[in-house]
This record gives structure tokens, C-alpha cells and sequence, in this order.
């Protein structure tokens, strides 16, 4: 239990032992434009629009085996290797022979024994994830939802197997949309909702710790190599051109980053593939602190918003982030 313990991650931990209740579910809110389930990107997870222009939620769906270690662990079960007990005689067959290394003298049977350790096996979990549509909201020219994402199993916290349990299904939601929460099990969508705020430190410029702290630890989520690319690029490029500090932000399990030019100008980051930019002015510790679907309802005057489209957006960014300086 301690060695599954320390692989939580803090905040998982503090909402656990925090709380009053002793039944959790690995959860997480999910937010996507309507051109982005048209394109077909979370149609594993029964997502799509229908001829009509309509959403269509299938509402349950089975972890895609193919998505990583923990999908297909659900779906075929699994090995453990006991190191802890002591080696076993196996005898494995490496097919026919021929006698004396002539096929016409016949063959014989090849078998080789060795001592190997000894394996568990834990059969399919057999999860299935379910997917409710919690808030709608129109937002540049299209619908925009949130969602709420659940693994079907209850986690009583009295139980030993509480976070070996936690941890399986979290990782679940990790491999299918790189992100992933707990929540108690009665917990209602206003609960969820509030979880889209982000939370921001701020480190000093040069601080390795923001990458470290994006790509690994248990903390981290579980990037592609694209998405790795991808987030060392903009990384590189914002530190280009000169910030004073960066920011690093959480929210669930969701890491966001970005870098600050001055008290009143301050440009964030998704870590999710694809998603906009935001430059953020005089009040921007206030607006960081509103969700993408609060943000997106306002007033446009304090801030920016660049989407990600080839290389545009790098240029633009730059002449929004000297136009500022320069009248400051």
C-alpha cells in the first residue's frame, strides 16, 4: 500500500484525505469544440456530430486496448512477475530436432528447463468509461461542451486495494485523453465545472523545473512524442523572445504553462495538442482563474486569443507581445 501511495499524486491525495466521503471515482471534465468531434478526434470515446449537425453521445464506452499499458490490461488482464518469491523449474519446448543433425536418422523432441520466476496473473478488469454532457456554450461562430468522463467503478477509499485501484483507473483516463481526476462519487457538475480553474506558480526564467515537471514525474501525463515536440517548441519559442519569469499552471491532472512579459502581459499555454494561445493583460491573474468556457463568454478586451494554425500565429503573438511592451 505505501509503495502504490507514493505514486499518487498530491492532489489526488489531498482531495482523498480531505474529504468526508469513502466513495471516489477516477473522473475528469473533458471540453471540446463541435470541429473538433467532427474531425473525428474523440470518436473513441463515442463522440460524434450526426448528418443533421447534431451531438451524439453514445454515453458508455470500452477503453480502446490500443490507447496504452492500463486499456490493455482492461480488455486481456495481465503478468506480474514475483521477485519477492523464490524461482521455479520450467521446462520450455524449442521444437524438432534431427538426430545426430540428419532428418533421415529421424528427430527428437528439444526441451530446455530453467529456473524462472514466478508469475501472477490478474484477469480483465472489464471497464467501461462514461461520458454525460454537463455545459454547452457558443463560442467563436461554434458549440462548444464539457463534459464529465468517468470509469465505471466506485473506490471505496476503506478498502486496501483503494489506491492500486485509484491509480489503474486514473492511468485509464490518462491514456485516452492525456488527463485525468478524482472525484467523490456523488460529486455534481457545478463540482466538476470548478475544477477547469487553473491554478498558477509562478517560477524564475531558466527554472528547468517547467518541462521537467510537464514531461515526467507522476505528475506528468502521458504525452506522445509529437505532443512532446510540439510542447519543446512553443517552450522554445516563447523563450525566444525574452520573458521575465514563467508561469506553471494545474488543474486536475492537466498541466499548462506560460510566460510572463511584464506585470500587466502575460501569454499561456495548453498543454493539450492543438489548443489556442492567450494573451492575457492588466487583470490576467483574475481571468487565468476563469475556466476556458467562462473565459470564452467575455468580453474580448482583455485578452487574446491565437489559435495554433501552422506558423501564423508565432508572428502575430510577436507583434501583440512588442505593441504592449512598447506602450508600457
Amino acid at each position: 500500500m505505501k509503495k502504490n501511495l507514493n505514486k499518487v499524486p498530491d492532489i489526488f491525495r489531498v482531495k482523498i484525505e480531505g474529504s468526508n466521503s469513502n466513495l471516489f471515482v477516477a473522473s475528469t471534465t473533458l471540453e471540446a469544440t463541435k470541429s473538433e468531434i467532427l474531425s473525428g478526434r474523440y470518436i473513441d470515446l463515442g463522440l460524434s456530430i450526426s448528418e443533421q449537425g447534431q451531438l451524439v453521445v453514445i454515453g458508455e464506452v470500452y477503453p480502446v486496448a490500443e490507447k496504452g499499458r492500463y486499456s490493455k490490461r482492461n480488455r486481456d488482464g495481465y503478468f506480474t512477475t514475483r521477485k519477492d518469491l523464490p524461482k521455479i523449474s520450467k521446462t520450455f519446448y524449442c521444437g524438432e530436432r534431427p538426430i545426430f543433425g540428419d532428418y533421415s536418422k529421424g528427430t527428437f523432441s528439444l526441451n530446455v528447463t530453467k529456473l524462472v520466476y514466478q508469475k501472477d496473473f490478474t484477469p480483465p478488469a472489464d471497464l467501461t468509461m462514461s461520458l454525460e454532457l454537463i455545459k454547452t456554450y457558443p463560442s467563436n461562430n461554434e458549440e462548444n461542451y464539457v463534459f464529465k468522463l468517468s470509469v465505471n467503478n466506485i473506490l471505496d477509499k476503506r478498502r486496501d486495494s483503494f489506491y492500486i485501484d485509484l491509480l489503474f483507473c486514473a492511468n485509464i483516463l490518462q491514456e485516452n485523453i492525456f488527463q485525468s481526476d478524482v472525484f467523490e462519487s456523488q460529486a455534481n457538475s457545478a463540482e466538476y465545472l470548478r475544477t477547469l480553474r487553473i491554478g498558477w506558480e509562478l517560477l524564475p526564467f531558466g527554472d528547468a523545473d517547467l518541462l521537467d515537471s510537464i514531461f515526467g514525474g507522476s505528475s506528468g501525463g502521458r504525452l506522445t512524442d509529437g505532443q512532446k515536440t510540439t510542447i519543446q517548441e512553443r517552450y522554445n519559442y516563447l523563450e525566444s523572445l525574452g520573458p521575465i519569469a514563467w508561469i506553471k499552471g494545474v488543474s486536475g491532472m492537466r498541466r499548462y504553462f506560460g510566460a510572463k512579459f511584464a506585470d500587466n502581459l502575460v501569454v499561456l499555454e495548453n498543454m493539450d495538442y492543438g489548443n489556442a494561445i492567450y494573451i492575457m493583460f492588466d487583470n490576467w491573474e483574475q481571468l487565468s482563474q476563469l475556466s476556458r468556457t467562462e473565459l470564452l463568454q467575455r468580453s474580448n478586451k482583455d485578452f487574446e486569443r491565437i489559435k495554433h494554425n501552422g506558423t501564423g500565429w508565432r508572428t502575430k503573438l510577436k507583434m501583440i507581445i512588442d505593441s504592449k511592451l512598447s506602450r508600457n
